[in-house]
């Protein structure tokens, strides 16, 4: 019998984070902070290629950035999303979680 593999809880969190957008089509993907960002891109790129997902300032991007070199890169952009819009959207009820 294989021992069973150590994880940290940072780890599980980002794992359960990234479930959560599992088969719920197109629904945006903010990550703000470390663990929802590293969920969503996690979801992006394995079980839910169709997740919009931001830079967590103001542009949706085509593909997740890591957060070791956010400043760095030069994300291909899809589109505007401020936060103002984002709230808008929130208040309006077009949340779906």
């Amino acid at each position: 019998m294989t021992p069973a593999k150590e994880f940290s809880l940072a780890e599980l969190m980002a794992v359960a984070t990234s479930e959560a957008w599992r088969g719920n089509g197109e629904v945006l993907a903010s990550g703000i902070t470390p663990i929802p960002r590293i969920g969503a891109s996690l979801a992006k790129m394995t079980h839910s290629p169709e997740l919009l997902m931001t830079d967590s300032e103001a542009y949706l991007v085509e593909d997740p950035i890591p957060l070791a070199h956010a400043a760095t890169m030069c994300p291909k952009f899809s589109g505007s999303l401020n936060f103002a819009r984002v709230f808008d959207c929130v208040w309006r009820g077009k949340r779906t979680r």
